[in-house]
């Protein structure tokens, strides 16, 4: 029979956090053989409200007991896990679709400011719904800002976490691709307690990020070079775009899309007969780097004559010939 919330219960004397409470009661029930193999746990959603506390340190505590392998992933047919089941979401030229969420959702990931692959901008409407349903349906957002630095044509759209008022959006970014991707130092804005579950994950796989990359990060921004920095980037993109643009226009490809402020590449279609895996292989050999896009798409029947092209690590100077070498073999097939 599974097991039901009604048997857990929290010790208001217990001498830790609540998560590491749940966690020592279901290995408890483990060791002591009151739950067997393959019994299911509570969800995270009906456990929460037993327990009156929060859902995210439910499923936490979960993770946790997954990591020490006290607990497998399965289906989402009831948790016996802490693995998820991905949803793939359309999208258009407004950005993702909030009427094509599916009903039982745990936590949405997005990128409504520059989707990849496609650069897609949600637009603000969405942006409204995306809200109004994650408060209806009881679901988190995790909004990766991607790119939002990048904006040299118009200004980046606000970032959901800053219309949100109900702290359901966990808003992350990375220095990796701004700054160098050795770095590997990011950020993480959310709720207070969201913030302290995500440390106490953080110390039981990872101490901390170097302390001393932390410091001269610190002080980049402090004194203004990094605001100083992202100035004359984009100012560099924007030549680039105009000259990627220029140089497209002169072969079979067309922008599919791009990013509404700026961003550091372009989404491109190539003619229906082109399929772009091939064409990466052949291109490589010739110098010039693009990124299929069929790995992008979910389902198996997708169109294979899409890429990515980035400007974001060439000199302006060498992006036409670059874009010519591209033409010449889309031409020759």
């Amino acid at each position: 029979m599974p097991q039901v919330e009604d048997t857990f219960f929290l010790d208001p004397n217990f001498a830790g956090s609540l998560q590491s409470q749940i966690q020592q009661i279901v290995a408890s029930a483990i060791l002591a053989g009151r739950l067997q193999a393959g019994e299911k746990l509570p969800s995270s959603r009906k456990l929460a409200e037993h327990l009156g506390i929060s859902r995210i340190t439910v499923t936490l505590a979960y993770h946790e007991l997954v990591a020490e392998d006290y607990i497998t992933s399965a289906s989402r047919s009831g948790l016996r896990h802490t693995g998820c089941r991905q949803y793939p979401i359309g999208i258009d030229r407004n950005g993702l679709r909030p009427e094509l969420l599916p009903e039982q959702l745990n936590a949405l990931f997005i990128t409504p400011n520059h989707q990849c692959p496609t650069t897609t901008t949600m637009s603000m409407k969405r942006r409204h719904e995306l809200l109004r349903l994650a408060k209806l349906r009881d679901f988190l957002i995790v909004e990766d800002d991607y790119e939002f630095e990048t904006s040299f044509i118009k200004p980046a759209s606000p970032a959901l976490k800053s219309m949100d008022r109900d702290g359901r959006v966990i808003y992350v970014g990375s220095f990796s691709k701004s700054l160098f991707p050795g770095l590997r130092l990011g950020y993480l804005v959310a709720s207070a307690p969201f913030i302290r579950q995500a440390r106490a994950l953080r110390l039981a796989s990872l101490r901390h990020p170097p302390g001393y990359m932390q410091r001269t990060t610190a002080y980049f921004l402090r004194l203004g070079h990094y605001d100083a920095m992202i100035k004359r980037m984009r100012n560099i993109f924007q030549k680039r775009r105009q000259v990627t643009i220029s140089a497209l226009a002169k072969t079979e490809l067309k922008i599919a899309n791009s990013a509404s402020f700026g961003g550091s590449g372009f989404w491109v279609e190539a003619p229906q007969r082109i399929d772009t895996e091939e064409l990466q292989r052949r291109l490589d050999s010739k110098g010039v780097i693009i990124e299929a896009g069929n790995p992008f798409f979910a389902r198996k029947d997708c169109p294979k004559n899409f890429f990515r092209l980035a400007y974001s690590s060439i000199s302006s100077d060498r992006i036409p010939e670059g874009i010519r070498r591209i033409g010449q073999e889309v031409k020759a097939v």
